[in-house]
């Protein structure tokens, strides 16, 4: 009897302790040859290493629009559910007061990562110079390199240095191995990109035209965001 008849063969028993028809694979002769080959690809799968997810970054460009930081997130996002977010929003507008007491940095720190923990996933949008937007969607975790890398890959002139500020003002380092819910830039956030001024100051004296911004691939399907 070949391996895989033996594998796909399978026969519904009326199980002992219900009236239930269960379904189950048996084995109606033995076959040594058969029984070690199923124990090769069993062994195969034990030592196989899970094979993680790939995040759809889902890139999209908006025209210039004053609802740039307006964010319509998916329940996905969030590890809580709808009723625990209410919840805890609750909660949160109860300690108002509490939160208003002097507390140490530790404390603070403590509460800050609970807070990142909530989410899953960020949806960011970065402002260019001619006020479009570029839009993408990363894992709450995913650190700084991987989001310059993917505003790199929309761009032109990708291999030009620019600069990204964070909504607070703070200048994001590419070189920084820092988590994105670290940088506070979770559900959402809109950043703020720029060339490097020194280069664009040498190519200027060069003679040189500022570099075009985003692939036309990405301009074929700009849209109006709403």
């Amino acid at each position: 009897m070949s391996c895989q008849s033996v594998i796909t063969c399978s026969v519904l028993c009326r199980s002992l302790s219900t009236e239930e028809d269960e379904e189950f694979l048996v084995l109606l002769e033995y076959s040594p040859d058969a029984l070690e080959l199923m124990q090769e690809r069993r062994d195969r799968l034990q030592r196989g290493e899970p094979v993680r997810a790939q995040l759809e970054r889902q890139p999209q460009v908006f025209r210039s629009s004053p609802n740039a930081q307006r964010f319509e997130l998916p329940p996905e996002f969030y590890n809580m559910t709808s009723e625990e977010l209410k919840k805890e929003q609750l909660q949160r507008s109860e300690l108002v007061e509490k939160n208003a007491m002097l507390r140490t940095k530790a404390m603070r720190e403590k509460e800050e990562q609970r807070e990142r923990r909530k989410y899953n996933y960020t949806l960011l949008r970065t402002r260019l110079p001619d006020g479009s937007l570029l839009q993408g969607t990363f894992y709450a975790w995913d650190r700084l390199p991987v989001l310059f890398a993917f505003i790199r890959e929309s761009l032109v002139d990708g291999w030009q240095p620019f600069e990204l500020i964070a909504p607070g003002g703070q200048k994001l380092q590419e070189s920084e191995e820092v988590a994105l819910a670290e940088c506070n830039l979770v559900p959402a956030a809109l950043l703020t990109f720029a060339w490097d001024a020194a280069v664009q100051a040498d190519i200027a004296a060069a003679g040189g035209k500022s570099p075009a911004l985003l692939k036309p691939s990405l301009l074929e399907t700009i849209r109006t965001l709403s």
